[in-house]
């Protein structure tokens, strides 16, 4: 059988207890209350405040009055697991010790009122604190200080416990950190005068337990080296949260307000553009280039969908990478029927070698660049040579849909590529620095392209290479978010992890490559925006996870009133202002995604799909995307390329 004894009840002594502080400001005046009435007291601490505080907890020692232990970060103990209760309780004393010098004697449970021994985890529970050395301590007077709402009321309390308990009695529970800690300065004083008046003496605690405090030297133990450890950790993930939350918000207010200067921008040119005589432009000639590499199933439809377009002056190169299917074939047998068609075969080297390879034999001044698998609009070549309007243009950055939008996966790419185009690039285009005019639909300038090197082989993202060096030589790269082609996108992971590693390895590449751009005239407002924001976008996917994880752990646990352990340098992250500084976070994602549905130009039932893939494209494909990038960066490390990263291709364009 378990024997438990309860002691601390003396005739006509009561000890004033006070939890939940050490306060930096109502601590220390409630010392100055007791020394004015020659009182001691006992404090029941929290472990995080005394981390915070030591100087206040050495001050309640110097003055003589006695420092128990009230767990580290005041948790309910019915949530914890009985490892956690443990380690709040043993770390929490070593705290105490080594700051007090004194030996911990007694452990009061927060939100316990009651002392009474019902279960078997009671019995448990008191077999843990005597392994700890220590022993459970319970109030019987509660003044009710942190909830009455005045002083005289917290007075009466007490007086009427008194005198209903007659003489059975040991502590009252007082608190000298909570919301309104006024209440019981005021309200102290004249409960020190009721009791001497009843001749009552107030004693600390160990009086009541015949205990007297050994000075104490204590040894670091695991407990506390956990707790050292994880608040290192979790100071590392507050901060990092916080900079980048903040940083991610900054962005989106950014991208908001760039997307609606764009808007506005292109209503306004849209109102000049009416006066202008475009006979001239219909005169020009273009040349679109396809480079390709085992296209079989897609490279007859994109040619026709080029041959549809309401623009007509145009020749279409196909430059066959040694494709092993049967692509040269099919684009000869296209190119028999429709002499704006012509076929190069070369040896096979990579995207960007071919691209130089059809740029050699063609002499046009425009240049647009097509994907094997992308469907143009019908318009969208009229829509390019209307965007030639203007000086020193040196590319137009058309916009990409995804046209197979069959399951999460391609839906969750739905949401991306609106979030892509509808914000950062039109964003991007006000300032001229957009980053990347894709390989899938652009316009380029043949002069501005070779002014600026071509596409270069040693990266993998030849586009995004090209882009910056463009600007870099002095000219404009603008968006037009009315020249649409529709492409196929990964319907698999497997797919998906395949083209993402080679974008975001080819990304990397660029940004070493034009690294010496950032903060440089020579790149104008890509060198002093445009770039720092590519490296932000980088590290925010890489990031993404852990601050949508981290923000709603905050969150769902302030909802559910749930005690968080964080140490006391970085609290903030449990306050208001971090909790408004979370949801903002998460609103801002959910609004983009709301703001792409709302004009994809889509059937009320693909709307609504779309609004469902929301959670999966926040929870787990960003995740995804997080790491796919961290498998790009560690390749890119060492030094790992890649070729044309070939996708299988399903022809489901819609």
């Amino acid at each position: 059988p378990n024997i438990v004894s309860k002691t601390g009840k003396l005739p006509n002594k009561i000890a004033l207890t006070f939890d939940d502080g050490p306060h930096p400001e109502y601590t220390l005046k409630v010392l100055d209350i007791l020394d004015e009435y020659n009182v001691k007291g006992t404090f029941f601490v929290v472990g995080e405040n005394v981390e915070k505080y030591p100087s206040i907890v050495k001050e309640m020692v110097a003055r003589g009055h006695e420092v128990e232990n009230h767990s580290y970060n005041h948790p309910v103990f019915s949530q914890l697991t009985s490892n956690s209760e443990y380690s709040q309780i043993k770390a929490t004393s070593e705290i105490i010790e080594k700051v007090s010098g004194q030996k911990v004697n007694y452990f009061r449970k927060p939100y316990s009122d009651s002392s009474s021994i019902n279960s078997e985890s009671d019995i448990k529970y008191l077999q843990k604190l005597k392994r700890l050395g220590l022993k459970a301590n319970e109030y019987d007077i509660d003044s009710k200080d942190w909830r009455l709402d005045s002083a005289d009321k917290v007075v009466e309390k007490v007086k009427t416990d008194i005198n209903t308990n007659q003489q059975n009695y040991s502590q009252i529970l007082l608190h000298d950190a909570h919301r309104d800690t006024q209440r019981t300065l005021d309200a102290l004083p004249r409960i020190i005068e009721y009791l001497k008046s009843q001749d009552i003496e107030i004693v600390p605690v160990n009086k009541l337990g015949n205990i007297t405090h050994a000075q104490q030297q204590t040894e670091t133990t695991k407990e506390y080296r956990a707790i050292t450890i994880k608040n290192i950790v979790l100071t590392f993930i507050v901060w990092a949260n916080v900079i980048f939350v903040g940083i991610a918000i900054i962005r989106y207010g950014w991208l908001i307000i760039g997307a609606s200067v764009y808007k506005i921008s292109q209503t306004a040119k849209k109102l000049f553009l009416r006066n202008v005589d475009f006979k001239t432009f219909r005169k020009h000639k273009m040349v679109v280039i396809i480079a390709c590499y085992n296209e079989e199933k897609v490279i007859g439809q994109t040619i026709q969908s080029l041959l549809d377009n309401t623009y007509k002056k145009f020749k279409i190169v196909v430059v066959n990478d040694g494709s092993t299917d049967d692509t040269a074939k099919i684009v000869k047998k296209i190119a028999k029927q429709d002499s704006r068609v012509s076929l190069t075969t070369v040896k096979n080297g990579g995207k960007s070698k071919a691209l130089e390879a059809a740029i050699e034999k063609t002499t046009n001044k425009w240049v647009v660049f097509c994907d094997a698998d992308t469907i143009f609009n019908e318009n969208a070549l009229e829509v390019f040579i209307r965007s030639t309007v203007g000086e020193n243009l040196g590319a137009v950055a058309g916009k990409i849909q995804v046209g197979n939008d069959m399951n999460f996966l391609t839906r969750a790419q739905v949401l991306e590529y609106g979030v892509s185009h509808i914000f950062i690039k039109a964003a991007q285009a006000t300032t001229n620095m957009i980053t990347v005019v894709p390989g899938a639909v652009g316009l380029w300038n043949r002069k501005a392209l070779n002014d600026a090197g071509g596409f270069s082989s040693n990266t993998l993202a030849e586009d995004a290479d090209a882009t910056m060096s463009v600007i870099s030589a002095g000219y404009r790269v603008e968006y037009n978010s009315n020249a649409i082609a529709r492409t196929e996108v990964p319907n698999t992971q497997k797919m998906l992890f395949k083209q993402r590693t080679r974008w975001q390895l080819g990304n990397l590449q660029s940004l070493a490559k034009h690294r010496k751009g950032l903060f440089s005239r020579r790149y104008g407002s890509l060198g002093f925006f445009g770039l720092p924001m590519f490296y932000l976008d980088m590290i925010s996917i890489t990031l993404f996870p852990l601050l949508l994880a981290f923000t709603s752990y905050i969150l769902i646990n302030n909802a559910l009133g749930n005690s968080l352990i964080f140490p006391p340098n970085i609290d903030f992250a449990t306050s208001q202002s971090f909790i408004r500084l979370g949801l903002l976070f998460i609103s801002i994602e959910v609004f983009t995604c709301l703001w792409v549905i709302l004009f994809e130009q889509k059937s009320l039932w693909a709307k609504i799909k779309l609004l469902l893939t929301i959670p999966y494209y926040l929870i787990y494909y960003k995740t995804f995307m997080s790491y796919s990038t961290l498998v790009s960066m560690y390749r890119a490390l060492r030094g790992t390329m890649h070729g044309w990263g070939h996708l299988h291709r399903t022809a489901s364009i819609k």
